[in-house]
């Protein structure tokens, strides 16, 4: 699921790489966004998709806001 492009490593200079500049954290953050897109086959541009609607999957998105921050 998702956008090979977009899932790519931020060595590889995929769109997480835009997302997380030059944060001293970013490759592990990098991942958790990826992961919660990669899960829930997010194909959107923005970084998170729509706003869920259920519970598990708004623990999972927050989680993700917070890698984005």
């Amino acid at each position: 699921m998702g956008d090979f492009a977009q899932l790519q490593s931020v060595d590889a200079g995929g769109v997480f790489g835009l997302l997380v500049g030059d944060r001293d954290d970013a490759p592990g953050h990098a991942r958790t966004v990826a992961a919660y897109r990669d899960r829930y086959g997010i194909t959107e541009d923005t970084s998170l998709g729509p706003v869920p609607e259920n519970t598990a999957r708004k623990v999972d998105r927050a989680r993700a806001e917070i890698a984005l921050r």
